[in-house]
């Protein structure tokens, strides 16, 4: 291997005097496993003696030998049988007591806290297993990959690719009379966020979160930001449920078509203009970016941690979460160690651990059993792998606070030594600066090994260092960004460690330089720098097209990408032996050797190895790592980033909230939205939209000839299911899940929505081959059974009880007795609709009685134009025997008609008019928006004052409102005046006139505006009993209303309207 350490998480140990480490640490034998030398001096143990053969009657029992009596010794406490019996018994019992009480209890909860110590362990594991599988996919890349993985070393991609991250905000629920006032509902945008290559936000565009092709403003705003930066990828989230996240996809899909279509310039366009306008439409007619759903659960995540608010504390989360979710496109694997670089969780909760936001991703349904920190080390070795297979750019690492993550898991450094190698990289000292760098930049491992040597930034000291050593061979010095224009040492970008090309004489060598320059047949000097890139370069570039060439006929050749050629990993040994595509078995290299037929497989390493093997030991794999790293440097062997299948993305979009996969005979409630002859469409509670076929659409085997008829004609279905219409909601049994259509079949039959009615019917409809042995099937079967049943029950109890509301409903409605009343105000054959009708040609204050529902009688009163208060006079027992019953309405008992007309309708009819009169109503107010308006445009005119007015809700018969602005408010609060018999009613309180309500009103209403005042936090001391004698009474205030505050209120002076 040429890297000197492997990939681990543990590195040297961290010293405050020397945080790097001043050298390798002393291998210990802490297993014991090792073998010992034993000392000379020491003496042997003699042999035990053998044991003899034991002979086959040892085991029998000679009964006749054995007389029955035990021997006893002298000093035997007592030889009475009955007694030594006893203390038999006695001492069973004891041992019974301590092995039943003391033991089985400490020996059961031991085993329990294994067992759950092992299954702590198991699921931490699998949830780090599910992380591994995130971690391994390569970045998006602008060619395809294929199967092989050569292509990065074929196109050398170095400033990676734009992306544009779409956030679809989550739908909120907002109250149905907003709904009515046509008022919009509330919500966060639909955000576009592009990144440029280095995974920095350059650019963003809101658009309405529901948005269409219809909406031709977000459509030019959304193609425009597409025109402008042409991004190579456009990944949208899955969070915000099926609906909306494809509606948001269809949209987004316009727009690319809508950016594309050419752009007409200006008249007074110039010819440069014209030349640049021409130039940007070429770019973007031959745009082809990849546009693709993605998993934006680790998004959700950084949009609400600590992370996100230091970086983008302006940002709303949404546009936070389109930020994430472009950089998981253009670097997974940095996304995931980024979590690594805040303590604890977002508003101080957590345990305060470095990456405790990512124990919040969801790996395994059992991982929040686990405890954060046993999570976050399976975590922290899955990461620490993955970061060291695919290398990290220093540079890039240095420079971007969301690359700096990664920085932390390579072997050797740790989260200490990466930010002090951070801090020494930005103090400009040692060779950076000599070489040309800058300030937090790094040019050459060279300069990398100065920073690692703490006190002197000497480069021979800081190459000998423990912790360079360790990390030197992960960190890879690339020639884009700030070294785009330099010359940057080509083997620093690849696996080779230092110690093969640095040749210091003593601890490192140029083996590499050697390889390079044998294969080409030339000369090099070791002070030479520039003759030695050339060499590499020429030896690499000669590789790297005998590689391009062969991909080509491969790919020309192969039917399918598993056929195609794949070169060994780095680190596989040399001496593996394969079948390769000939048939013939052959070694991995030399299969490679064969393939490409290259000027390095001209190279006799084996010779080489044996000639410095006296010297430098066995370097025979060293020198075949050296070799491959020079035809394909820092091979990517991880998965390649691909569109999602239709089956990812449909667990996404309809399986984010409920944890799990939708899976047939599924019991999910449908709300009814259309029907056609042949099927009934819903939507589940589940997102996901769905289809009720004709044959499965009643719960008997009976099919449905035409749909939509069955469900618009009352008589053509059962009475349990009279019901049904358009937005009711069925119980229905999921048969058949379609990710390409992204919908399910549903089933309204009993058989199958409550499955399994038998133990037969669930084995003859499941395949039970892939249960585990331990798992108990019968069981659990019988749950099911038992399960199903149970819903079974309730279900025919439901419908009984429907066809039993049915039956009530058909039923003729008994008549209650009417008393005879002769009076010119009743009508005996009105209700309530008819009096309403009457009344609006009669006017206000007009009164129609008429007979109640119940079999009483009913007074409409016409309270205001086309406002009416409906009453239910109740009986009252007559005076004397033999006389009417008496009429009551509240308290009051009345004889007949004309007292109750003279007693409680004529006062009030008076009351209202003196309202209605005043010079603080208005007749045009007819909602509360209109009112607010009015009064805000009376604050505008008088700042100071209070502006109040009078006017009738129609929503609230019986009572005027009386809305007022109170002072520094910007919403209005209402006060509702009653009319009674008795007088104008306001909180409790009665008055005989408009202005003594108001008079009231104003002496009050900035104690109502302030409302009911906090209790002190902490009560004081009471006083002395002298004190508290010496004190005058206080007054007794009057109570509160019951629906205000009652907390004290001091009166205040009445303010000027």
């Amino acid at each position: 291997m040429s890297s000197s350490s492997s990939a681990g998480p543990a590195g040297p140990a961290e010293d405050d005097d020397d945080i790097f480490g001043g050298g390798a640490a002393d291998d210990d034998d802490d297993d014991g496993d090792g073998d010992e030398e034993i000392p000379d001096d020491v003496e042997e143990p003699e042999p035990l003696p053998e044991p003899e053969p034991e002979s086959e009657d040892d085991d029998a029992f000679d009964d006749e030998a054995f007389d029955g009596d035990v021997p006893q010794n002298e000093s035997a406490p007592c030889a009475d049988p009955l007694l030594r019996a006893a203390w038999d018994d006695e001492r069973r019992a004891a041992v019974r007591l301590a092995v039943e009480k003391y033991l089985v209890p400490s020996l059961v909860d031991e085993l329990r806290n294994e067992l759950r110590r092992k299954g702590v362990l198991a699921v931490a594991r699998l949830a780090a297993a599910a992380l591994k599988r995130r971690a391994d996919v390569a970045p998006f890349r602008l060619v395809d990959q294929g199967s092989n993985g050569l292509d990065e070393s074929a196109s050398r991609q170095f400033d990676g690719c734009t992306a544009v991250g779409v956030a679809v905000p989550r739908p909120d629920a907002f109250a149905s009379s907003e709904k009515e006032r046509g008022r919009p509902p509330p919500g966060e945008p639909l955000w576009l966020a592009y990144l440029n290559g280095t995974g920095s936000l350059a650019d963003r565009c809101s658009v309405s979160d529901r948005a269409t092709e219809r909406d031709l403003p977000s459509v030019r705003a959304a193609a425009t930001f597409f025109r402008r930066h042409v991004p190579d990828v456009i990944v949208v989230s899955t969070s915000a449920g099926m609906g909306a996240c494809r509606r948001a996809f269809r949209f987004v899909e316009y727009c690319m078509e809508a950016a594309r279509t050419p752009m007409e310039g200006p008249e007074d366009e110039t010819i440069e203009q014209t030349m640049k306008r021409e130039e940007r439409e070429e770019l973007v007619a031959e745009w082809k970016p990849t546009l693709a759903f993605a998993d934006d659960a680790l998004a959700r995540i950084f949009s609400l941690s600590v992370r996100s608010q230091r970086e983008l504390e302006a940002a709303p989360p949404s546009l936070r979460l389109a930020v994430s979710l472009a950089r998981s496109a253009q670097n997974p694997l940095a996304e995931l160690c980024g979590c690594f670089t805040c303590m604890g969780m977002a508003g101080g909760g957590g345990l305060g651990l470095a990456g405790e936001e990512l124990t919040s991703l969801k790996l395994h349904p059992s991982q929040d059993a686990v405890p954060a920190p046993v999570l976050l080390k399976e975590y922290e070795k899955v990461l620490v792998d993955a970061t060291c297979r695919a290398g990290v750019d220093v540079n890039r690492s240095l420079q971007y606070e969301h690359h700096f993550g990664s920085l932390a898991f390579v072997a050797g450094l740790g989260p200490r030594k990466a930010a002090a190698l951070k801090r020494a990289s930005r103090s400009g000292a040692g060779a950076t600066q000599e070489e040309g760098g800058g300030y937090g930049v790094v040019t050459s491992r060279k300069a990398l090994a100065a920073l690692f040597d703490v006190t002197k930034y000497d480069r021979d000291r800081g190459a000998r260092s423990a912790c360079f050593q360790n990390a030197a061979g992960f960190l890879r010095v690339r020639p884009h960004g700030p070294l785009a224009d330099l010359a940057v040492n080509p083997l620093d970008d690849t696996r080779v460690h230092p110690e093969c090309y640095f040749h210091d004489g003593t601890n490192s060598f140029d083996w590499a330089q050697k390889m390079c320059a044998d294969s080409t047949d030339q000369d090099y000097e070791q002070g030479d720098l520039e003759a030695y890139q050339e060499i590499v370069h020429e030896a690499m570039d000669d590789s790297r097209r005998r590689m391009e060439k062969n991909l080509k006929r491969q790919r020309r050749d192969a039917f399918d990408q598993a056929d195609l050629w794949k070169p060994p990993a780095f680190g596989t040994p040399h001496a593996a032996v394969i079948e390769s595509r000939k048939g013939a078995t052959t070694l991995r290299d030399d299969e490679a050797d064969e393939e490409l037929e290259d000027k390095l497989s001209e190279l006799d390493l084996d010779g080489y190895a044996k000639l410095i093997e006296d010297d430098h030991g066995r370097r025979r794999e060293q020198l075949e790592d050296v070799k491959r790293e020079l035809r394909y440097p820092f091979r990517d062997d991880r998965k390649p980033w691909t569109r999602p299948s239709d089956q990812q993305v449909f667990d996404w979009l309809a399986c984010q909230a409920e944890g799990g996969r939708i899976k047939p005979f599924q019991i999910v409630a449908a709300r009814i939205q259309r029907a056609d002859d042949w099927r009934v469409f819903t939507t589940t509670d589940v997102g996901v939209p769905g289809g009720l076929h004709a044959s499965v659409l009643a719960v008997s085997d009976e099919r449905i000839e035409n749909c939509k008829d069955w469900l618009a004609r009352d008589e053509m279905r059962p009475k349990f299911d009279r019901h049904l219409a358009t937005d009711a909601v069925v119980e229905c049994a999921i048969l058949k899940v379609d990710p390409e259509r992204m919908r399910v079949e549903l089933s309204r039959r009993d058989e199958d929505v409550f499955f399994p009615v038998s133990s037969e019917d669930f084995y003859a409809r499941i395949d039970g081959r892939h249960l585990d042995n331990s798992f108990d099937a019968t069981a659990a079967v019988a749950d099911y059974v038992a399960g199903a049943r149970r819903r079974q029950d309730r279900a025919l109890r439901a419908r009984r009880d429907r066809e039993r509301r049915v039956d009530d409903a058909n039923r003729p409605k008994p008549v209650a007795p009417r008393r005879a009343i002769t009076h010119p105000a009743y009508r005996p054959g009105c209700d309530y609709r008819e009096a309403e009708r009457q009344l609006d040609a009669m006017g206000a204050g007009e009164v129609i009685m008429r007979p109640s529902s119940s079999g009483k009688v009913a007074l409409t009163w016409a309270f205001r134009e086309r406002v009416y208060l409906h009453v239910e006079v109740d009986d009252a027992p007559a005076a004397s025997p033999g006389e009417p019953p008496r009429f009551k309405i509240g308290d009051e008992e009345y004889e007949d008609l004309d007292e109750l007309l003279a007693r409680y309708v004529s006062p009030m009819n008076d009351f209202s008019e003196d309202v209605s009169r005043h010079r603080k109503f208005d007749a045009a107010l007819k909602d509360p928006d209109a009112c607010a308006a009015k009064l805000k445009a009376m604050r505008a005119a008088a700042p100071g004052s209070i502006p109040y007015a009078l006017w009738v809700d129609a929503r609230y018969p019986g009572r005027f409102a009386l809305t007022y602005l109170a002072p520094r408010a910007t919403t209005c609060r209402n006060e509702w005046v009653k009319i009674t018999p008795e007088g104008l009613e306001i909180r409790d309180r009665r008055y005989f006139s408009t202005d003594e309500v108001l008079n009231y009103f104003k002496r009050h209403a900035k104690d109502w505006a302030k409302g009911g005042k906090l209790a002190q936090h902490r009560a004081k001391a009471p006083p002395k009993k002298d004190a508290r004698a010496a004190s005058p009474p206080r007054e007794k205030r009057p109570k509160r209303p019951s629906n205000f505050s009652s907390g004290p209120a001091a009166p205040a002076a009445p303010a000027a309207p």
